[in-house]
């Protein structure tokens, strides 16, 4: 599948990577952390904030999304009172808080 997207996607502006047991097609220089980022900023600019976050991740790729969520809440993007739950799956190194 990885081979095939590849071929098929080689003139887009995409990129295609596999890990534990799955393929991943997305944009180039587009992260899960930029998404996240994202999000909560165009959350805060317009008054609005998040009343419950669940972030889940088992990859290094998660990571950058779990820094971003941690930067926010101490920026106070996302209020404090917000139940916020940053989760690594596995046993490794992380800076998701479970």
């Amino acid at each position: 599948l990885l081979d095939h997207l590849e071929s098929v996607l080689a003139n887009e502006p995409v990129a295609a990577k596999s890990g534990q047991y799955i393929v991943e097609v997305k944009p180039q220089g587009v992260s899960k952390g930029l998404v996240a980022e994202k999000v909560f900023t165009s959350m805060h600019e317009n008054g609005k904030q998040a009343d419950f976050v669940l972030c889940i991740g088992d990859d290094r790729s998660d990571e950058d999304m779990f820094e971003i969520i941690g930067n926010a809440l101490n920026n106070g993007v996302i209020c404090s009172t917000t139940s916020v739950f940053a989760c690594t799956v596995g046993q490794k190194p992380s800076k998701a808080k479970y």
